[in-house]
């Protein structure tokens, strides 16, 4: 929403307020401060003699905080904290008394070891002796966040140790590429020792068979033979499953099957093996006697004769049961905080039946109050009532006094008779009965006074009634009086608190706004009341806000819902807000009251540590897939060489021995041949090791290239006779130069430039299968010369085109062919180094080309 459409709508504010009911009462923010979701407490510090702070006094908390201490309000109120809980630590008091004396807010994170969790505490001054605190429980949010620091130190760690490991292996593997140079060179110089020569080869072998005594030490490795059954283990297979090394041989790798896998994940191990290839996974055996499970991580890679029969299987293998626990205890720890959810959902419920008890009080407090305006009317109508008997009373004693006058005026009336007796005796008999009428009149008036005493009486038992009533409404009248100062205690702890709270009605209206909401977003509390709170939401979190909004309406409270805000400066605003149901006294729905707290910061540090955890982890797994590239390296280093070593040192073992077996009785022709084979063979293994040593370099970055002009016809011509004589001119190599290129300069490195084509032609020699022609072909194009050297053998898959480049690789129609695998990757190695690119182009039974381009003279050097 643009800034001027929320201006205007804004400006309706004044006009939607008017049809607002404006919370005032202290029902109101009682209600509120209950149904706040964090915990509150407003408390006053207890200072010694030297104004330090000791201890404070609870003077009102919300239910909240009372669970959390698991008592009643009406057992904390009043209360010293170190009576309720045994341990508070001393900065918390150092930080409120600094409020207090400063009235400056603070916030803080803080560990409560007296029930183990972490909070986000916040502290302002409410009033003078009073501050505010407020509690908000992040104890999932910080556990989480010191995992993940855990994890990332623990993935840094790995990664050091990886980066370790990993110059250690290229340190080792660099010494042996040393180690084999400076054989190389020793074989340059003794060429006609050959005695000496297959001592030296002797102990390259055993070189070769200490690397393979280092992965030993390294890994947990068995072999066995071509029906499973283990033919040798190493010391760490013995120790980690328990067993001599005698009750192993000759046993079923079963031996140490932990039963915890279906039969067809064997069966597809097998299937793997089976077929020749490499199978890599991870794996559960158990130890002898032991009833735990080790994992492993495990690869098995098959081996097989000159004639492609597997014959054994390598198991290497590498205890993980650490990683997979720890694994088990993330999923753990994953169902614990679903546990909490559930809890936290059912004192949310405890929650709502707190709030309609409350409800139900007031509704009986409205109640009396009516009663007691009734019974002050009655009292009313008794005090008219007895002030009339009164009246009536005073009339009853007038009338009296009138009457006993009377009586002595009939008395002297009697007397007056009596002298004139003799005259009136007709008149004496009238006189005596109204004598008599006059008598009973003044019993009556006589009742009449006594019925009027007893009423007086009745009167004043009903005014004292009354008076007590009086009293007992004042003591009403002063507890209401208490009531209105907490609740107005409660509204300016509400207005005052550092963590933003506003209040939403059942349309969506903000109808509560304290300070600290305006001083997060911008706005006055004058400028949002009455306006629908979507305006201040992102369009982008729009969607969740309806849903949380629609939920807290249906009952249910949310809690550590990340909410966001747009405030006055167009800055987006996180607040991680608590929100529960606002009801009234009836138990009806009202609206929404919300908590937060501003987060802004922290999802900002959250969002930039999950950046670097994900960088960290890319930086760990390509360190990973560098280990794991460098382990299959050696390992096929280990498995290549040693078979291709194997095979000259038995010829040259075998050559040897019949010459000193039977010298007095071979003749010297023979003696020649073996000799001659045993120089060859002398001469196949130099190859390897340079081949073996420029693979090493280039891997180091150490293989340089120092380019020189190279007559192109003589160089080529030259590769290809020592190349046709090797080969014991078996195949006929055809020179193809139809624009009359030889006479052209090259700028090429000679070293590597003959390592390279003699590689390439040796290739197309080996895999042309019946084909007996090999081609190389001279071309040109503007700065380069192309060399293309095709065979029309066997032929390369388009899927073996991929990693053909590769150190040791080899196709699969090749295994009966000897050779490392090296020579391509020289080849391509040595052709980018000098500036240069090859091509390749095959396809199975038609034959292969290899295109090699390669720099002109440099005018520059002429």
């Amino acid at each position: 929403m643009s800034k001027n459409s929320k201006e205007t709508l804004i400006t309706k504010r004044t006009a939607l307020k008017k049809t607002l009911i404006q919370p005032s009462d202290e029902n109101h923010y009682e209600a509120l401060y209950d149904s706040m979701s964090e915990m509150v407490e407003v408390i006053e510090l207890i200072y010694d003699e030297k104004q330090q702070p000791v201890d404070f006094y609870i003077r009102n908390v919300n239910i909240s905080f009372a669970k959390l201490l698991n008592k009643t309000k009406e057992e904390l109120i009043d209360k010293k904290i170190t009576a309720v809980v045994g341990i508070i630590e001393d900065y918390w008091l150092s930080s409120f008394a600094s409020v207090d004396k400063t009235g400056k807010p603070l916030s803080f994170k803080s560990y409560g070891a007296e029930f183990d969790k972490y909070y986000f505490v916040s502290a302002w001054k409410i009033r003078e002796g009073r501050v505010g605190i407020s509690l908000t429980c992040i104890t999932a949010n910080e556990k989480a966040e010191i995992k993940l620091k855990k994890k990332i130190e623990k993935e840094k760690n790995a990664r050091n140790k990886s980066e370790k490991q990993l110059k250690k292996k290229s340190l080792e593997l660099q010494n042996s590429l040393d180690a084999l140079h400076s054989l190389n060179i020793k074989l340059a110089f003794q060429n006609q020792e050959k005695d000496e020569r297959a001592a030296e080869l002797a102990n390259i072998k055993i070189e070769l068979e200490e690397q393979i005594i280092c992965l030993n030490e390294a890994a947990i490795v068995s072999e066995t033979d071509a029906e499973g059954n283990l033919i040798f283990v190493n010391d760490n297979f013995c120790k980690m499953f328990g067993y001599q090394r005698k009750e192993l041989i000759g046993k079923s790798h079963a031996v140490v099957k932990s039963g915890k896998h279906p039969s067809n994940f064997l069966k597809n191990i097998w299937s793997t093996i089976n077929i020749g290839k490499v199978w890599k996974g991870e794996i559960i055996n158990k130890a002898k006697g032991s009833t735990d499970f080790i994992w492993l991580d495990m690869t098995i890679t098959p081996f097989t004769d000159i004639h492609g029969k597997i014959v054994k299987y390598v198991g290497i293998q590498f205890d993980i049961t650490a990683q997979v626990k720890q694994r088990q205890a993330l999923l753990k720890q994953a169902e614990k905080l679903a546990s909490v959810n559930l809890k936290l959902a059912s004192q949310n419920k405890e929650k709502d039946k707190r709030v309609k008890e409350l409800a139900k009080a007031m509704y009986d407090l409205s109640y009396q109050n009516e009663e007691k305006d009734k019974r002050s009317k009655e009292l009313i109508l008794a005090k008219e009532e007895k002030e009339k008997r009164a009246r009536e009373l005073a009339i009853a004693n007038i009338e009296l006094a009138f009457q006993n006058k009377e009586k002595e005026q009939r008395a002297n009336e009697l007397a007056i008779a009596n002298a004139e007796l003799a005259f009136q005796n007709k008149e004496k008999d009238k006189r005596a009965h109204e004598l008599i009428i006059a008598k009973e009149e003044k019993e009556k008036r006589a009742k009449e006074l006594t019925i009027a005493n007893a009423e007086l009486a009745f009167q004043n038992k009903e005014k004292d009634k009354r008076g007590n009533e009086l009293i007992i409404a004042n003591k009403e009248k002063d507890k209401r009086v208490e009531e209105l100062a907490i609740a107005k205690e409660l509204r300016q702890f509400i207005e005052t608190s550092s963590t933003p709270i506003f209040g939403i009605d059942k349309t969506g209206l903000i109808n509560e706004w304290n300070q600290a909401s305006e001083r997060v977003t911008g706005y006055q509390k004058e400028e949002v009341l009455g306006i629908n709170w979507l305006i201040f939401t992102p369009k982008k979190s729009e969607k969740g806000a309806r849903q949380v909004l629609y939920m807290v309406l249906k009952g249910k409270q949310t809690a550590n819902f990340e909410f966001a805000i747009v405030a006055k400066d167009n800055k987006e605003v996180i607040l991680l807000v608590n929100s529960s149901t606002r009801r009234d006294i009836h138990g009806n729905v009202t609206g929404v009251l919300a908590v937060g707290q501003d987060i802004t910061e922290l999802v900002g540090y959250r969002n930039e540590l999950e950046i670097k955890v994900k960088e960290r982890t890319l930086k760990l797994n390509q360190a990973l897939e560098k280990q794991k590239e460098l382990n299959e390296l050696k390992s096929k280093f280990v498995s290549t060489a040693s078979h291709e070593f194997r095979t000259p040192l038995t010829a040259i073992n075998f050559a040897a021995g019949s010459i000193k077996k039977y010298w007095g009785k071979m003749e010297p022709g023979i003696v020649e041949q073996k000799l001659y084979k045993i120089e060859n063979q002398v001469l196949h293994m130099t190859r390897l090791l340079d081949d073996v040593l420029i693979v090493g370099q280039a891997g180091a970055g150490k293989l340089k290239n120092h380019p020189s002009n190279v007559h192109l016809g003589d160089f080529m011509k030259e590769i290809i006779e020592e190349v046709s004589i090797s080969q014991e001119q078996s195949h006929q190599i055809a020179l193809i130069d139809p624009n009359n290129l030889k006479e052209n300069i090259i700028f090429i490195d000679k070293k590597l430039g003959r390592n390279v084509f003699t590689n390439l032609i040796s290739n197309a020699v080996k895999y042309s299968g019946n084909s007996k022609k090999i081609t190389v072909e001279f071309s040109s194009e503007k700065n380069n010369i192309i060399i293309s050297v095709t065979d029309f053998g066997i032929g390369i898959s388009k899927r073996e085109l991929k990693t053909i480049f590769h150190p040791f690789s080899r196709g699969q129609n090749v295994d009966l062919i000897q050779g490392t695998g090296l020579g391509l990757s020289i080849a391509k190695e040595a052709i980018e180094i000098m500036n240069g690119e090859i091509i390749i182009k095959s396809a199975i039974g038609k034959g292969t080309t290899f295109t090699a381009k390669l720099p002109k003279l440099n005018n520059n050097d002429v």
